[in-house]
């Protein structure tokens, strides 16, 4: 069962494995609808049934904090009639309350780059959920990628803190001594999640199947922006553009190099 956008979209999805036909899926007694689009283009053959698996669908009919009951029938491979059922209840929408490093005035949260620098963000609870934590994080210099990094794990309650060296290699940190020109952007992706999901968690799913029935709400995104620290309070130039920068009359000198001057501009630029 997975919430996007919160409850505009709610859409539940079942997948199905070994199954010697396609089987009924219902959650609350709405009909799941099969899409042949998931299946494998040679699930018709007999020899591949035990092998193929199902999606099912069906979008908006569940809202946050509601029951809901999956119930499946279907035929077995070894031809018996079997049904299996299982009840969650949906995750709560819920939204970021607090988090570390101000905020600058065009609205990026700016965090130094640094291995022992502490992030951390918070958010409101989502009832009765746990929570699923997906942070990307990536660096680079000029058009060059130095480390892209994805982290997921689970959390079981409504807060996240961690530091740059948890998430970037130390190699990393070494590379970034030696340059000056470095951005970065470590991007959060939360989601509420109710009954079991992760590996080794016991399934819930009772009668002639196994499996997990879980419900998973999309939360809010979240980023901050890294910076070398003390590069937001600089402007990194060479000796040839400050030059310009500062020059009071900038068309007298276009104008003395046009006339006097074989040289490129800035060949004359660094002689006058």
């Amino acid at each position: 069962m997975r919430n996007y956008d919160n409850i505009k979209n709610i859409t539940a999805a079942v997948n199905i494995i070994n199954a010697k036909n396609i089987p009924t899926v219902t959650v609350n007694e709405k009909t799941l609808y099969f899409n042949a689009a998931y299946w494998p283009s040679n699930f018709l053959s007999p020899m591949n049934l035990n092998e193929i698996h199902g999606y099912y669908f069906s979008n908006k009919f569940l809202i946050p904090f509601q029951t809901a009951q999956l119930y499946a029938s279907f035929t077995s491979l070894d031809g018996k009639d079997g049904s299996a059922a299982a009840q969650i209840i949906v995750p709560g929408t819920f939204e970021i309350a607090e988090h570390s490093h101000e905020t600058d005035p065009f609205g990026n949260v700016i965090v130094p780059f640094s291995p022992d620098e502490v992030i951390s963000l918070s958010w409101l609870p989502s009832e009765g959920a746990e929570y699923i934590v997906n942070i990307s994080g990536n660096c680079w210099t000029g058009m060059k990628i130095l480390e892209e990094n994805n982290l997921t794990f689970g959390a079981t309650e409504p807060f996240i803190e961690s530091t740059l060296s948890e998430i970037f290699s130390e190699s990393t940190f070494e590379k970034i001594k030696t340059l000056y020109d470095v951005g970065g952007r470590i991007e959060f992706d939360l989601y509420a999640l109710s009954g079991p999901f992760h590996s080794g968690d016991p399934g819930n799913i009772t009668g002639d199947a196994e499996g997990m029935f879980y419900g998973l709400t999309y939360g809010p995104k979240f980023s901050f922006r890294l910076e070398l620290p003390g590069a937001s309070k600089h402007v990194h130039t060479t000796p040839v553009q400050k030059e310009i920068v500062h020059y009071d009359h900038m068309n007298e000198l276009i104008d003395r190099w046009l006339k006097q001057s074989e040289s490129s501009f800035f060949e004359f630029i660094q002689n006058n």
